[in-house]
């Protein structure tokens, strides 16, 4: 799971990792990048970091998802791969329950100026 992890970095189609959304027939797209991945060992708990350029819902319980079936042996790390192009014909994996997720922070890029 930990090694699995850094797969999501950069930019990929999350078509396989999103929920169904009542703004899906807009025709959006769900390509994202992600800057940092990284599942992170403790002794009572496993923290999963990500950074990216935006989120998709359900995207990153997705996302825990199926490193949690890399780490119950029913994906492989390099399966993930498959489902990173955004056209597998399942989802990755089963959607991460809610609990114990926190958004630690929200940041936005500094601009050089502002529009007036």
């Amino acid at each position: 799971m930990i090694d699995a992890a850094p797969r999501f970095e950069g930019e990929h189609d999350f078509t396989c990792f999103a929920a169904s959304d009542d703004r899906d027939a807009e025709g959006g797209s769900k390509i994202r990048t992600i800057f940092e991945s990284r599942l992170e060992r403790l002794p009572d708990r496993m923290i999963f970091h990500v950074r990216g350029s935006g989120f998709l819902k359900h995207m990153v319980r997705n996302m825990i998802g199926a490193l949690i079936e890399i780490g119950r042996g029913n994906l492989s790390p390099g399966g993930l791969d498959g489902f990173l192009c955004g056209r597998a014909p399942r989802k990755a994996g089963p959607t991460a329950p809610a609990r114990g997720l926190a958004l630690v922070r929200v940041s936005y890029p500094a601009r050089a100026t502002l529009r007036q």
